[in-house]
């Protein structure tokens, strides 16, 4: 059913929201957001499948670039719906919208499709680990160790204790001692990373291998702290800006609500902007500042941006 898709997409949303990896344009949805996160997203992440949302807003078109010219052009009053729905100043948008957010948010599969069970889908996302396995009722043995008044949390304690029975039974001699192996190498292993001298960190990289991250010109990656990249320097990684901190490449398609909300480095009379606040990936001894009403109007409008 359609409305469990909503349901599916709406969640999604708001994971995304609590997490930190939405879009800075979706974490305070105005029209002129939404619209400005369309153009982002149909340029660098569409599917054929997002043809069919294209066409619940605009019909049918020749190629990429009129249904690019069309979001461009479109009144950004459109996606009013859209806000009051995410703001929960209704609940019952029309569908096209749904299939919107869906695209925005990158939720999978999408769009809508008959017959596919999303309410499956968002269990096993919650729980990808759950078997029908763990819901059978408990066999007698069990049972018999539980006395009248025990509680859940004493029922589950014995479950998994005779869990832990059973696959000892389970392991052939030759699979414990192999077992009785791994124990011994991760006390040695803990041990020297406890005890290790405080000059040697090779431990500490390699337990943190993947807690780095590096700025390629638009954007940073996450990286293996022990991986040499040629002319790449890693810096310690920062999931905020993983995730939400960009170079902006399309300054046209900001608009006077970016004020105060973009940041920006001035350079030989050129501004770069980007997504978020802080230092320059690539001039860390320089601050980003907030881009203002002035800078906006001198600078952006008149098409002095560094975009390369």
């Amino acid at each position: 059913m359609f409305e469990e898709y909503k349901e599916a997409v709406v969640r999604d949303y708001q994971f995304k929201m609590a997490d930190g990896t939405l879009s800075l344009n979706l974490t305070k949805p105005t029209p002129a957001n939404i619209k400005r996160e369309w153009l982002i997203v149909f340029a660098g992440r569409r599917s054929i499948d997002d043809l069919k949302t294209l066409r619940l807003f605009f019909g049918e078109k020749q190629n990429d670039e009129e249904y690019e010219r069309a979001i461009r052009n479109i009144d950004v009053d459109r996606f009013r719906p859209l806000c009051k729905f995410l703001n929960n100043e209704t609940k019952n948008p029309e569908d096209k919208f749904i299939e919107l957010l869906a695209w925005l948010v990158g939720f999978a599969p999408r769009p809508y499709q008959t017959g596919y069970n999303y309410v499956r889908r968002e269990q096993e996302k919650e729980d990808p680990k759950a078997s029908p396995n763990e819901t059978e009722t408990m066999p007698p043995d069990d049972i018999s160790k539980i006395h009248v008044g025990s509680s859940a949390d004493q029922i589950t304690i014995v479950k998994s204790e005779k869990s832990k029975i059973d696959f000892l039974r389970r392991i052939t001699p030759s699979k414990k001692q192999g077992v009785v192996i791994l124990i011994i190498v991760g006390i040695i292993i803990t041990g020297a990373f406890l005890y290790r001298p405080k000059t040697d960190s090779s431990l500490l990289s390699l337990l943190n291998s993947q807690e780095c991250m590096y700025w390629d010109g638009l954007q940073y990656i996450q990286a293996d702290c022990g991986t040499a990249l040629p002319q790449v320097q890693l810096i310690a990684l920062e999931r905020n800006k993983l995730n939400n901190f960009k170079k902006i490449i399309r300054p046209d398609t900001l608009i006077l609500s970016d004020i105060n909300r973009v940041w920006y480095l001035k350079t030989n009379h050129q501004l770069e902007l980007f997504t978020g606040n802080g230092v320059h990936p690539e001039q860390p001894s320089r601050d980003l500042r907030r881009l203002s009403e002035h800078m906006f109007k001198t600078y952006v409008l008149t098409g002095k941006v560094k975009i390369d």
